[in-house]
């Protein structure tokens, strides 16, 4: 079933509404290393920043004002060092308060944490960061990396754990899984990027994809109340982008989509719903026997009963360009590949 979303008067209302402030970033551990990547462009779009690691050289070495940064229990090398030693689960953690402060003050309904999973503390505060945000009546989205395969199993079977307790107080997880660059999978990356830019474009995507779906301008948009729902609907979300000239655009931006980092290793027969949104100019608009070809082919990837809501952008600029931004909700998140 396709879900045409016409504009009105009362969503467009909503949108801006709602979306005034598009989120508070909560940047956990290893992953703020990526932070002076995004941080600039992800802060002009309306994203507030919070970043926190119990090792202050990430936080000492980034370019983030004094504000949006979070130093937990010291910064004593001796006192770091014997912090290495203590169970981290039975520790208080300081900043807590500090966090919920944050979300309150925040004013959009999103809060995204990005964290690697597999150590102790990221495992611990991404758990009670998720608890803050569901307690505060936030939307909870994480985007998490798994550790890869190289860092042990023990540091596996702590991620794991990890993503299930996460459960009950995320809305959607957009989970990759960092064995992919190591191994040179993805065809969407180019030799020439380093690891940390292949981490940060990754982390990046869900970003990039929900602010330009809600802030998406047209004839057919995507209402944010209906991006609300998707976040809702599932276990897990995963997503994908595509570009393309004519001709078979349609089957090469799917190529695309398809590679994405999100989507490498979950079975996509669990996907229950799909959210397609187009742009192209006036004079290269999207047909709608392209978005018929495309539905048709994303059923043969993701099965017959899959549901989709679809958009459409006009934007003169792209010339003989047409874009896609895929959001996928998943019923479960069950791994093909055991990593």
């Amino acid at each position: 079933m396709e879900k045409l979303i016409d504009t009105s008067e009362n969503s467009q209302t909503d949108k801006n509404r709602s979306y005034n402030n598009n989120g508070l970033v909560i940047v956990i551990g290893p992953s703020i290393m990526v932070l002076d990547y995004i941080y600039s462009s992800l802060k002009n779009n309306g994203f507030g920043f919070c970043a926190m690691d119990i090792n202050t050289s990430y936080l000492d070495n980034s370019h983030l004002p004094p504000s949006d940064l979070l130093y937990l229990y010291t910064r004593n090398e001796e006192d770091l060092n014997l912090l290495s030693s203590v169970d981290i689960q039975t520790l208080e953690l300081p900043t807590i308060p500090l966090i919920k402060s944050k979300i309150q003050d925040s004013d959009g309904e999103v809060v995204y944490i990005l964290v690697y999973l597999g150590d102790d503390f990221s495992n611990r505060t991404v758990f009670e960061a998720a608890k803050a945000g569901k307690e505060l009546g936030r939307i909870v989205v994480c985007i998490i990396a798994m550790p890869p395969k190289w860092e042990g199993i023990q540091n596996t079977i702590r991620a794991n754990n990890a993503f299930a307790g996460l459960k009950p107080f995320v809305d959607a997880s957009f989970v990759f899984y960092r064995d992919i660059f190591d191994e040179d999978e993805s065809e969407i990356f180019d030799d020439f990027f380093s690891p940390l830019e292949i981490s940060t474009y990754t982390f990046k995507m869900p970003f990039d994809a929900i602010y330009r779906i809600i802030n998406q301008q047209g004839e057919i948009v995507i209402d944010a109340s209906d991006v609300k729902a998707l976040l809702k609907s599932g276990a897990f979300s995963a997503v994908g982008t595509g570009q393309c000239t004519l001709p078979d655009r349609m089957s090469i931006m799917l190529e695309q989509v398809l590679d994405s980092p999100f989507l490498h290793y979950v079975n996509k027969e669990k996907c229950t719903l799909i959210l397609l949104s187009f742009e192209a100019s006036e004079q290269n608009a999207i047909r709608m026997e392209e978005i018929e070809e495309c539905t048709n082919l994303m059923r043969q990837q993701f099965g017959e009963e899959v549901d989709f809501i679809i958009g459409l952008k006009k934007d003169n600029t792209l010339g003989e360009l047409a874009k896609v931004v895929c959001l996928f909700s998943f019923s479960e998140h069950e791994i093909l590949s055991n990593l």
